[in-house]
């Protein structure tokens, strides 16, 4: 093998240790420089001094791919991290994208099943984590020396509940504003402050939606083998012929609980749970509304009820979507106990109305 080609080997293998490091959050700060060292060594670097140099990689390699439980070729693996954050080599498989900066997010449950059997070395705070949050991770990520150690993360439901939170705060900024504007052409504060309503009211679903469809995938997950088909379709709608399986928000809201906690009867139920209620009702005609909107009238006499909704928006409505959107995903929680997900991250509106800071950090 000629200097150039070791050159070129010397290089892939430091792209894989890094990325199985990196992606495991044990790239050490002293070991990335050493990687970069070399790297900038194998320039001027004899061909006998680049084999032997290559042999010591191979090793390092090995070793981490072992550590970690690696479930892929190391150098495959490394070829895909790059690529999905972006980092592209003289490889001429793979596409020239331009995903400068991009951050992979991938689920626990994909790490575990696809990439590592002992991801972060079986870091106990890891394995309490839900299956379906999101980690990010990248390439050229190290672990500072000093620094507790610290997983980046992402819960889809967390996220959505900010869209609302941030959705209100600013609609309820903006009204001592637009109450004093009148005139029969709505201005731009006006469109502005019922946009924040509008996307107050339907991230308020999201936000629940999601956290209902998280816990039924992490259900999935955890009780994998032992689930039968039926339920299975129900949890991650979709039928047996792997086709979409849409499942109503009612539905959702009250069978999926009852499915994972065994019961006969759903233990959240408009009868019993006013957040729910609320959502399933009122709250339910005024998303409608904006999602399905339509001048549908069944006489010429009537009124189109969907009109009349989106139309009668207003921030006290709203106040009752978001308020019931955080109690439902409460009540959820205190009925699923370890099935389900820590909320630290949910609060309520605090005295002056507004969702607090400590909701968007």
């Amino acid at each position: 093998m000629s200097a150039r080609q070791q050159r070129e080997q010397l290089s892939e293998y430091c792209d894989v240790i890094q990325a199985i490091a990196a992606f495991n959050y044990a790239m050490r700060v002293d070991e990335k420089r050493k990687l970069d060292q070399l790297r900038s060594w194998a320039a001027n670097a004899s061909a006998s001094q680049l084999r032997d140099a290559n042999a010591r990689l191979e090793g390092q390699v090995s070793k981490l791919a072992s550590r970690f439980g690696c479930k892929m070729p190391p150098f495959e693996f490394a070829a895909e991290f790059l690529y999905n954050c972006g980092v592209f080599k003289d490889d001429p498989r793979i596409p020239r994208y331009n995903r400068e900066g991009a951050i992979p997010h991938i689920s626990k449950a994909e790490i575990e099943t696809r990439y590592f059997s002992n991801f972060a070395d079986g870091n106990a705070v890891w394995k309490a984590y839900s299956p379906h949050l999101l980690l990010q991770v990248h390439y050229e990520w190290t672990v500072p020396p000093d620094a507790p150690f610290q997983f980046f993360y992402v819960l889809p439901e967390a996220f959505l509940y900010e869209d609302m939170a941030l959705a209100y705060n600013s609609a309820l900024e903006m009204r001592s504003t637009v109450q004093r504007i009148t005139g029969p052409k709505p201005s731009l504060d006006m469109k502005r402050f019922h946009f924040y309503l509008r996307g107050a009211v339907l991230n308020a679903y999201y936000f629940v939606e999601a956290y209902l469809n998280g816990m039924a995938f992490d259900f999935c997950y955890t009780n994998a083998g032992k689930i039968n088909p039926e339920d299975k379709d129900f949890l991650v709608e979709r039928s047996s012929a792997k086709r979409r399986g849409f499942v109503s928000f009612e539905r959702k809201a009250t069978q999926y609980l009852k499915l994972i906690l065994g019961t006969q009867h759903p233990p959240l139920q408009d009868s019993n749970c006013k957040s729910l209620k609320f959502l399933v009702t009122d709250g339910k005609e005024l998303r409608d509304s904006i999602v399905h909107q339509s001048p549908k009238i069944h006489g010429a006499s009537q009124v189109a009820e969907k009109i009349k909704w989106m139309f009668s928006i207003n921030m006290d409505k709203v106040a009752e979507t978001v308020d019931a959107a955080v109690e439902f995903v409460r009540e959820l929680q205190k009925q699923l106990g370890s099935h389900g997900v820590p909320l630290n991250w949910l609060y309520g509106r605090g005295e002056n109305g507004s969702f607090p800071p400590q909701s968007f950090e």
